[in-house]
């Protein structure tokens, strides 16, 4: 799964950066009470959660993660999941974006 928040306009980005990088950072601080309380209801074991957490998933959009957004939307675009024009647009907005990139966990503890 990826997920990320990108905007084309400077201003927007750094508003939102702004509201939601602190509750990023804190929690990043909370991984193992998020796996606690959230890991379990959506049927995984804290252990299981905790390692997802840390160990898999990434919060930051580096080099090697954007060229494989950038080789999902090339393949997207050849199988038909969306236009030429769309993966365009999303390059475009990452490009402008990257050093503004805002991704991490998003539940509020």
């Amino acid at each position: 799964m990826f997920a990320l928040w990108a905007a084309v306009d400077d201003q927007a980005v750094s508003s939102f950066s702004k509201i939601v990088r602190p509750q990023i950072q804190k929690n990043l601080t909370q991984l193992d009470q998020l796996a606690q309380t959230y890991g379990p209801g959506h049927g995984f074991t804290v252990a299981q959660a905790s390692r997802y957490l840390k160990e898999i998933m990434q919060y930051n959009l580096d080099d090697p993660a954007r060229a494989g957004l950038d080789r999902f939307m090339h393949e997207a675009v050849q199988i038909g999941l969306c236009h030429r024009d769309q993966a365009a647009r999303a390059a475009a907005c990452l490009d402008g974006q990257r050093s503004q990139t805002v991704a991490g966990p998003e539940h509020k503890v």
